[in-house]
């Protein structure tokens, strides 16, 4: 059960990295954190970062993971038996919102209805609304896909995982340059390390399912 619960702690941990700071600096103005990436991707110009590195697609990896694992394994059948029904619901919304929350961030900076098509921002719109449509939806999607979230919850880690392996190539060396002074990764980046790598484990390990009302009954 213990290691169960882990998941949505794990995605939580792994959201919290992913919205601190990934390039520290003295300045407060010139931290950068792991969902800026989102925009200097964009702001980059290709003499600055390589091909492949400046798609937006590694950096919304994770904040759709995090979203997911929020909004479906919310729905988990392990709370201990003996919480009452009205505080697993209450944590089942808490983590709806957050995986809400979350969605929100993959949002273009300065979005508003008239540039989300635009071909920059395209992948962040189709993002941001299959994560909220899945929220929105979780009560019919979360039996399906908690019972098999260990055949596609530690492969969707894993590819959230190459927004480290973006930053390490190609920002990290960038900034380093702009900045003129060696930087290492900040405690974001190592934050949603060991978020992605605990929901990898779990997922394989714990084997979550969702519950039904009748057990629900029965366990009362």
């Amino acid at each position: 059960m213990a290691v169960r619960l882990l998941i949505p702690i794990a995605a939580l941990v792994a959201a919290w990295g992913y919205l601190s700071v990934w390039v520290p600096h003295p300045v407060a103005g010139l931290k950068v954190l792991g969902v800026d990436l989102l925009t200097f991707c964009k702001l980059f110009t290709g003499a600055q970062i390589a091909w492949p590195w400046q798609n937006p697609v590694f950096f919304v990896l994770p904040l759709a993971t995090a979203s997911l694992t929020l909004s479906q394994l919310g729905w988990f059948a392990d709370a201990p038996g003996h919480w009452h029904r009205a505080i697993v619901w209450s944590v089942r919304l808490a983590l709806w919102i957050a995986s809400l929350y979350v969605a929100l961030q993959i949002l273009p900076l300065d979005w508003k209805p008239s540039n989300l098509l635009w071909t920059s921002n395209l992948l962040q719109t189709a993002g941001f609304a299959f994560c909220t449509g899945c929220a929105l939806l979780s009560p019919l999607t979360a039996p399906t896909l908690t019972a098999r979230a260990r055949w596609w919850l530690p492969p969707a880690a894993l590819a959230a995982a190459t927004a480290h392996a973006a930053f390490l190539v190609a920002y990290l060396p960038e900034f380093t340059r702009l900045y003129r002074q060696p930087l290492l990764p900040g405690p974001g980046f190592y934050g949603m390390a060991l978020g992605l790598a605990v929901l990898m484990v779990a997922a394989m390990v714990g084997r979550p399912r969702t519950i039904t009302d009748l057990e629900w009954r029965n366990r009362r």
